[in-house]
């Protein structure tokens, strides 16, 4: 066998993005285009399903297991529509409270307990009679806080929010089917990327063989059969994987970017851009990372290639070998 460092050391690396590669490697896309815009159409679904799941769980447990009332204490009315609890002390909605207004009422300590109303005539109405010491009179019905809710038995504590049941449940269910829809959209996208991608491998390597066959016998002479077996079998199999991984991952990672910054603006715009301001140094660890995988990679597919190589040649010879044994 022979053991010198040209003959089974790997040729010059090229640069990490070389877009004429790009290009050419494009021809192969080329023929499964529509399976590739069907993967990218559903990776938009499964990115909207995976924006909205933490969503309806932000929704449910703030509009449906929190108390809509909360307690201000101010001499007078915080808001219109605000109901008088007692003496300097209002009830009003949570959600209906400007944010410059909340923030200064909990910097000074005027919000008090979450409430919930129940207005003369609804279903638990009939519960202040018999616990009158937990709900207090109002206009229009009564006020029971979240202390005192947890005094009650828990049938007449699903009586009195029967309507948040209802609602968590159908929250609960429409959480259930998205994430079956997910399942479905993501089984679509996997099955439609492993078709196109195993065509593709099929078609590169059928050429990598045609060409290899027309190849004149000086170079197969200086190639080990263990480098060109992995040329056309372990490095097509990488760029299947950036074909049917990482191009359509790098899609759906930017409109899950796009839409998480577009909820987290929406709902938090200072903590959003306070997120923001640690981005370039996300940014640069990415890109420190990035040099060194990189590198990695290479020296892994290139020792790959080197014991390949080897043992092609030694187990070629292994009868030759063995009578030296």
């Amino acid at each position: 066998m022979r053991h010198g460092s040209s003959y089974l050391e790997e040729e010059r690396l090229g640069k990490a993005f070389d877009a004429r590669l790009l290009r050419r490697l494009s021809r192969y896309l080329r023929p499964y285009i529509w399976p590739f815009v069907l993967a990218f159409l559903l990776s938009g679904g499964i990115t909207v399903i995976e924006i909205a799941l933490p969503y309806i769980t932000k929704t449910a447990i703030d509009s449906v297991l929190t108390l809509p009332w909360v307690e201000v204490m101010a001499e007078k009315p915080p808001l219109p529509g605000a109901i008088p609890l007692q003496e300097g002390h209002y009830l009003v909605r949570y959600s209906l409270l400007p944010r410059a207004l909340r923030e200064a009422l909990e910097r000074k300590g005027e919000l008090g307990e979450r409430y919930l109303l129940v207005r003369e005539g609804d279903p638990g109405s009939a519960l202040a009679a018999k616990y009158p010491r937990l709900f207090r009179p109002i206009p229009g019905g009564y006020a029971v806080s979240a202390r005192s809710l947890r005094e009650l038995p828990r049938e007449e504590l699903v009586l009195l929010r029967g309507k948040s049941v209802r609602t968590l449940g159908v929250l609960a269910l429409v959480f259930l089917g998205l994430l079956l829809v997910r399942f479905f959209l993501s089984y679509g996208q996997v099955y439609t990327l492993q078709y196109a991608g195993q065509r593709i491998m099929a078609d590169m390597r059928r050429e990598i063989f045609s060409h290899i066959l027309r190849l004149p016998m000086s170079f197969l002479d200086k190639q080990p059969v263990g480098r060109l077996v992995t040329r056309a079998t372990n490095d097509v199999a990488a760029i299947n994987e950036m074909f049917t991984q990482g191009l359509v991952n790098l899609v759906q990672d930017i409109f899950m970017m796009v839409g998480v910054m577009v909820i987290m603006f929406r709902l938090e715009a200072r903590l959003a851009l306070l997120v923001l301001a640690f981005s370039p140094v996300l940014y640069g660890l990415a890109a420190w990372f990035r040099v060194r995988a990189r590198s990695a990679y290479r020296e892994a597919r290139k020792r790959l290639a080197r014991l390949n190589a080897y043992l092609q040649e030694a187990l070629s010879g292994i009868q030759i070998i063995q009578l030296f044994l």
